[in-house]
């Protein structure tokens, strides 16, 4: 079966070898960055809101392009680093605000599931904040947030409810090696 190379020797690439077009330069990565700590955030609050995320990857590529192309002159290489800068910012942060509290869990042995009023095996699947008293997840929610703001924080209290509707004190300290 012969190839047909007639489409391919017609090619002819949106950005030539020859050009010299910016791509890497400080504009691209601050733009990248500014998306994706906003983006991150809100991914951030809809994770510890709703117990789940969106992906910002096409909204960021969107506004990457109009923005970018409009108020910064940025070329189409330019924005293609944005979009992945700010997308790995938000995918980022939506991984560490379902894996924290999955090592929080995680780390609780049959002894500390007992005092919920669980089994080890009841825990699995529900989101951390199913146990936290309503009047601690803003102070939880900011926690998290500060943390992806990487902001040192050595710990927090809260209270976490029981299957039987009793409060334990749950006290997470976090130490800088």
């Amino acid at each position: 079966m012969a190839e047909n190379n007639s489409t391919s020797s017609n090619f002819k690439p949106y950005i030539s070898p020859e050009a010299s077009v910016p791509e890497f330069t400080l504009k691209s990565i601050l733009m990248g960055a500014f998306f994706g700590i906003l983006f991150g955030a809100a991914t951030v609050f809809l994770a510890l809101k709703a117990g789940l995320t969106v992906s910002a990857s096409i909204p960021i590529a969107v506004l990457a392009i109009s923005i970018g192309r409009k108020y910064f002159k940025t070329t189409i290489l330019e924005n293609n680093i944005i979009q992945t800068t700010g997308s790995a910012g938000e995918s980022i942060a939506a991984g560490v605000v379902f894996t924290l509290p999955a090592f929080l869990f995680m780390s609780i042995n049959e002894n500390g599931a007992r005092a919920l009023g669980y089994s080890q095996g009841e825990l699995l699947g529900k989101h951390f904040f199913h146990f936290v008293a309503e009047r601690d997840k803003k102070k939880i929610a900011e926690y998290f947030n500060n943390i992806m703001k990487s902001n040192y924080l050595s710990g927090f209290e809260a209270a976490l409810v029981a299957k039987n509707g009793k409060e334990s004190l749950l006290s997470i300290s976090v130490k800088a090696y």
